[in-house]
């Protein structure tokens, strides 16, 4: 009896040592019936070649340029609906998988409804034990998602399907009809949120989402970024959460933030009330400290993230914040 076919889709951007490693970990997949597709966003080094010679039974699609996590992907899930895949597993290229992940994720489609979105359990690849996702919920007091067991051990968490309320988009694994049903990733994103709209879109047209314990991958978190504190990645996360609550919360909840972002324009100057200290030592302490923390490179990307959404400036970010990244960037 034929089993359904999946398709494994794999975003790469000079990349080409991590994705060798997650590559060397798929093929060991024991599902039957899968196939790879690297989608390539524009390397500059020679990854295709060597992903080729390596690799010769993945399918390798050059874009031509960085089109993001968003454009990027959109490109792998159209030829994988072309190719009349049943399943997508959307996989970050700085992951590791379990031999029994889609063995898994698959089952775990026979106890829910056709039109579900499943993920894996991810942990830290430096901390393999740890887990760095397993659920989100939406905190409506705080507007912010709390991810649930962040940091934690499995021993710490229930086992079994979770309801969450977005997959992560290293690890993101669904019926094709659903994408079909629900259309594409939004590439004003690029990358940061694009997955979690796409759940939430997903939610209003009935779907939800479930986490499958027993399904695991590991992710080099935030290697795309350098660290999770980058310029790069502050720049995104604050721009896109922006325009992530314009789309999915309740607009009087999105102005309240929008306001608030607009702080990081407000200058700040903290004068210590020390009278033991002159008066002047302590205002121009707190202005060098103040200047100090404008001219700080996360606090600029801030900015720019606020201010790029409020001129409505998305996709890629400023080229002068890549120009001052020195780590891999997507």
């Amino acid at each position: 009896m034929s089993i359904a076919k999946i398709t494994i889709i794999i975003l790469n951007w000079n990349g080409q040592e991590d994705t060798i490693k997650c590559l060397d970990s798929v093929l060991k997949i024991d599902y039957k019936n899968f196939d790879v597709i690297v989608v390539d966003n524009g390397s500059q080094d020679d990854s295709i070649t060597v992903i080729n010679k390596q690799f010769p039974s993945v399918q390798i699609i050059p874009t031509g340029k960085n089109l993001g996590y968003a454009g990027g992907n959109n490109i792998g899930i159209e030829a994988a609906l072309k190719q009349k895949a049943d399943y997508l597993l959307i996989l970050n290229n700085d992951t590791v998988v379990a031999p029994e992940l889609l063995t898994r994720l698959y089952s775990a489609t026979k106890r829910h409804p056709p039109d579900t979105i499943f993920g894996p359990r991810i942990f830290y690849a430096a901390q393999p034990d740890r887990i760095w996702f397993s659920s989100t919920r939406w905190n409506s007091n705080t507007l912010s998602y709390d991810f649930i067991g962040q940091g934690l051990t499995e021993d710490d968490l229930p086992s079994g399907d979770i309801n969450s309320d977005y997959i992560c988009g290293a690890g993101f694994f669904c019926n094709t009809n659903t994408f079909r049903k629900i259309g594409l990733f939004e590439e004003r994103f690029f990358l940061v949120y694009e997955e979690s709209d796409w759940c939430q879109r997903a939610a209003r047209l009935g779907s939800h989402c479930i986490t499958v314990s027993d399904a695991k991958i590991w992710h080099a978190v935030a290697s795309a970024f350098g660290t999770e504190e980058s310029p790069l990645r502050t720049y995104f996360s604050n721009r896109n959460f922006l325009l992530w609550t314009e789309r999915n919360i309740k607009k009087i909840e999105h102005f309240k933030l929008v306001a608030l972002s607009l702080r990081v324009f407000i200058p700040r100057v903290s004068i210590s009330t020390d009278r033991s200290i002159p008066y002047y030592k302590r205002f121009l302490w707190a202005l060098t400290a103040s200047t100090r923390h404008w001219s700080n490179p996360v606090f600029r990307a801030k900015q720019m993230g606020v201010r790029d959404y409020i001129l409505r400036r998305f996709g890629d970010c400023p080229p002068s914040l890549r120009k001052n990244v020195a780590e891999r960037v997507i």
